[in-house]
């Protein structure tokens, strides 16, 4: 292997082990549910360091979605009483420690390690701590959720959805159907120091399909066109609010 081409592998192993760091946060399997998560833990935490917010590729329509979903989620907790340190300097934290000791990646197989790669994300809530004073990382991202219909309309991780378009805001096409279709979810997990799951919750965002009519009968479920894809300002607000709010306001 010539010393130009390990040197590009190595480059895009780094990038990749930036990028699977951040979604290791959200790595625990979520399963859309109606049950309130325990706070007590999480709301002893002061000071919080955001990752990056975790978009899937083929639902990034625009690189503005993460940074406004970071956004709303600083701004509530920030209204909340929690000081938050930016997604930026989590990254450039990050950064520093992965070329400092090396990622976890064999530059050739492009295997994990995953002795090194825990041992690697337990240095890097380290550096974020000692120089953050954060005691906590919280990760959000965006996640594919089944969404269970009955009628005319979907409900899942606290949020509702017309699976199908009415006719004369009369007719339901969908009226006489029940079943699941495909949405998509924010899951926020957070994490003290050394790994420990303090809060993990979700809020609806968006179905990704929903049931099309064809004249004069018929039809069948399509997928959301890509720029409605994440657009919806409201919904996305409403998502973070979701998945937030018991840790948010725990009285609730």
């Amino acid at each position: 292997m010539s010393l130009s081409r390990e040197r590009i592998i190595q480059k895009r192993l780094f990038a990749l082990g930036i990028l699977v760091f951040v979604a290791s946060g959200c790595a625990k399997h979520y399963i859309s549910h109606p049950f309130k998560p325990d706070t007590s833990s999480a709301r002893e935490i002061n000071i919080i360091a955001l990752a990056p917010v975790e978009v899937p590729s083929d639902l990034l329509k625009s690189a503005q979605v993460p940074l406004e979903l970071a956004s709303m989620i600083s701004e509530k907790l920030v209204q909340a009483g929690f000081q938050v340190v930016g997604p930026e300097v989590f990254k450039e934290k990050m950064t520093a420690v992965i070329r400092e000791k090396g990622g976890a990646y064999d530059p050739i197989t492009g295997k994990r390690d995953e002795a090194k790669f825990r041992e690697l994300k337990k240095a890097c809530l380290s550096n974020i701590q000692a120089t953050t004073g954060a005691k906590a990382a919280l990760w959000a991202k965006v996640v594919p959720v089944p969404a269970p219909f009955s009628g005319c309309r979907a409900r899942w991780d606290g949020t509702t959805e017309y699976v199908s378009t009415t006719f004369l805001g009369i007719f339901c096409p969908t009226s006489s159907m029940f079943g699941n279709t495909s949405a998509i979810s924010l899951v926020v997990t957070m994490e003290d120091i050394d790994g420990n799951i303090l809060y993990f919750n979700g809020g609806g965002i968006q179905l990704l399909k929903r049931f099309v009519e064809s004249f004069p009968f018929g039809g069948k479920f399509q997928n959301v066109a890509d720029d409605q894809l994440l657009a919806d300002t409201a919904r996305k607000s409403a998502a973070v609010e979701l998945a937030l709010g018991p840790l948010l306001s725990p009285d609730k």
